[in-house]
């Protein structure tokens, strides 16, 4: 389940973690590390199908589990908080995802696994208007992410993109301007990063 959801293959992943969840309930009882990481695979690729509702519904348990696993401060719960962080915001409730997201970030020692979790932090601060703490999260994101898989890597384009947008959001249009021209430029024009620049243009008139 875990490698057909890291591979993309979410049909797979979510039968793959149903069975395996079953099998850990039925051989280990309530409480196994198989059934958290089994249904932890299985909601993030119901997630990546926007089947959001039952993402969260596995993830709920997925945490419940892992909490009854590991120590309050173990690294251990951070996937299982950022994926349910993630459900939660997808469904509206970005209140809810901020006090996971809030809770995961302190735990996580990986400088990856950290910009992953600051980056869907920086959406939610973005939600709440918070667009100076959005802002200030979605760069160390970025940072992370080009000093680690490189300046045109998807997740730091994706962390830039967060960080424009709150620029624009606080009428600073030039460094929203000087930040995505050059990226237009070296990625031969993503749409996202077109529009983008498009609104930061309109703001400066």
């Amino acid at each position: 389940a875990q490698l057909s959801q890291q591979a993309g293959l979410a049909s797979e992943a979510i039968d793959f973690g149903e069975a395996a969840a079953n099998l850990a309930r039925a051989a280990f009882g309530q409480a196994s590390d198989i059934e958290a990481y089994a249904r932890l695979a299985r909601g993030q690729a119901l997630l990546a199908l926007n089947r959001n509702e039952e993402a969260r519904a596995d993830l709920d348990i997925a945490l419940e589990i892992a909490r009854q696993l590991y120590e309050p401060d173990s690294p251990e719960l951070t996937p299982f908080l950022g994926a349910l962080g993630l459900a939660r915001f997808t469904l509206s409730d970005p209140a809810g995802a901020r006090a996971l997201f809030e809770e995961a970030l302190p735990l996580e020692k990986d400088p990856l696994f950290a910009a992953d979790l600051r980056m869907n932090y920086a959406r939610v601060l973005h939600v709440e208007g918070e667009y100076e703490a959005s802002l200030a999260q979605a760069r160390l994101a970025a940072a992370a992410f080009a000093g680690s898989i490189g300046e045109t890597s998807e997740k730091a384009i994706e962390a830039r993109i967060i960080v424009a947008t709150a620029l624009n959001r606080l009428d600073r249009a030039d460094e929203a301007i000087a930040l995505l021209s050059p990226a237009i430029t070296r990625l031969e024009a993503l749409p996202e990063l077109e529009w983008l620049l498009i609104d930061a243009l309109r703001t400066k008139a």
